[in-house]
């Protein structure tokens, strides 16, 4: 796992993968048949490590705001994080293979799909305990802001959804008058899939303008400390994108923290799908 983990599926041989196993090659023929299904294995077994994890924090927490606390942290700097290789394997995995491989495709959305019903119940659990009081229609980001608030993101009724707790799981005040943000991108539903926070402290979201339209886009929105739109930003704090003739979603998010630019990729419509990457500078 460790070698498709540090090299991705590509580049790594039969004879790096036979090394780190310590086998012969007709022992790892014998128990996997070929790489592809080795790394369909090495998949399942991340997934497993990832959930179990995630579920082992939330349950062994206090309550389910710190579990979720907990998941994040684990998820910036997870154990052993020094002598693991870097990023996560199945992004690393849905970047480097997209659709082309359906069997591959499954594996990471199985992961994706998971983590978002169990973080789902925690924060569901938690508005009924009282610790989160928003009533979002769904999170699908999360992130930790320098003082170690919590920031959200998701969609709330049609809109994109955001907002922001202090340590205590209260909403924070300071942030757009009650702790809550909600900004429309199209006239249909929009929602945020991914968030990053800038060195600044700014608040980075990409996402899907008009979900459900014939024509879904790319977007991404950018929010000051205050939770306002950051008009520095595309003169109104926000860009849709059209790449392709039908449906758009961004599901990776970096700031290039030398220059401030804005990455985004994902998927484009097209015939077997489409990388979708895109860049954008930071004023």
């Amino acid at each position: 796992m460790r070698v498709f983990w540090k090299q991705g599926y590509r580049a790594s041989t039969f004879a790096d993968l036979m090394k780190a196993a310590d086998v012969q090659k007709q022992s790892l023929y014998g128990a996997f048949g070929d790489k592809r299904s080795l790394f369909l294995k090495s998949l399942e077994l991340y997934r497993n490590q990832v959930l179990s994890e995630i579920e082992g924090l939330l349950r062994e927490a206090d309550s389910p705001f710190e579990g979720i606390a907990g998941v994040m942290r684990y998820a910036a700097q997870p154990p052993g994080a020094k002598d693991s290789p870097s990023g996560c394997l199945m992004a690393n995995t849905a970047l480097e293979l997209g659709q082309r491989d359906p069997d591959v495709a499954v594996e990471v959305k199985k992961l994706f799909r998971s983590t978002e019903k169990t973080l789902t119940a925690a924060v569901k659990k938690g508005q009924e305990r009282g610790e989160i009081t928003t009533r979002f229609d769904g999170a699908f980001g999360v992130a930790l802001d320098a003082d170690d608030r919590i920031v959200a993101s998701g969609q709330a009724g049609l809109s994109i959804g955001l907002a922001r707790y202090e340590d205590d799981g209260t909403l924070d005040t300071s942030f757009s008058g009650d702790g809550k943000a909600t900004t429309n991108l199209s006239s249909g539903l929009d929602y945020a899939e991914e968030i990053e926070i800038q060195a600044d402290g700014k608040i980075v979201l990409a996402g899907t303008a008009n979900y459900y339209g014939n024509n879904a886009r790319s977007a991404v929105a950018r929010y000051r400390t205050s939770g306002a739109l950051d008009t520095d930003f595309s003169a109104d704090g926000k860009v849709t994108t059209d790449m392709t003739a039908g449906f758009e979603a961004p599901y990776g998010l970096a700031i290039d923290p030398g220059t401030g630019k804005i990455v985004t990729a994902g998927y484009g419509s097209g015939r077997g799908g489409r990388f979708a990457i895109a860049r954008y500078l930071g004023t």
